[in-house]
């Protein structure tokens, strides 16, 4: 029985310059992103925010392909712990007293998985300009390896890191503050 391994599974050919290689020649990065809370935004404002994200999906170049993922784990102790050094000795006792209690709760809540953190991510994939496999034939057997001259890698780099930066200026202006 042939043992699998998650090698073998991925499509990552390599990493160049920050990038993924993908065994089809294509390239991308992730972001880390600051998730919207828009629960008390009032609907103008989340019409807003979706018609510019609409208008910069739209805008990016045919081929690129764009997925956002959310994490949703434990992993509020550090902003607890930022609460709780808020509280200040000149307070009254009984105020001080209630924010030992909550600090108590929040941390009993924490390690009981009961407060999600949330994270987000985006993940950036680019097709290369000029295919670097050539189309399947009946009883073609895909390459595991492609071949790229130096050149051409190094305009498929530039390309991908144009399309970086236009992806971290338009993240950026949504407030997403992208990392």
């Amino acid at each position: 029985m042939r043992e699998m391994n998650l090698a073998d599974e991925l499509q990552i050919w390599g990493f160049e310059n920050d990038f993924a290689v993908f065994l089809d020649g294509s390239m991308g990065f992730g972001l880390k992103l600051k998730a919207l809370d828009v629960t008390c935004s009032s609907d103008s404002q989340i019409e807003s925010l979706s018609e510019r994200l609409s208008s910069f999906l739209n805008s990016l170049a045919p081929g690129t392909q764009m997925q956002f993922v959310q994490q949703i784990g434990p992993g509020n102790l550090e902003t607890i712990e930022k609460a709780e050094g808020l509280r200040s000795e000149d307070t009254h006792k009984a105020v001080l007293g209630l924010h030992e209690e909550r600090i108590r709760s929040l941390k009993s809540q924490e390690e009981s998985n009961l407060i999600p953190k949330q994270n987000l991510y985006c993940f950036v994939r680019r097709k290369p300009e000029k295919p670097l496999l050539q189309k399947e034939k009946a009883f073609w057997k895909k390459p595991k390896h492609f071949e790229m001259s130096e050149a051409s890698l190094k305009k498929e780099i530039h390309l991908t890191e144009n399309l970086k930066k236009e992806v971290l200026f338009y993240l950026s202006a949504l407030g997403l503050n992208p990392e």
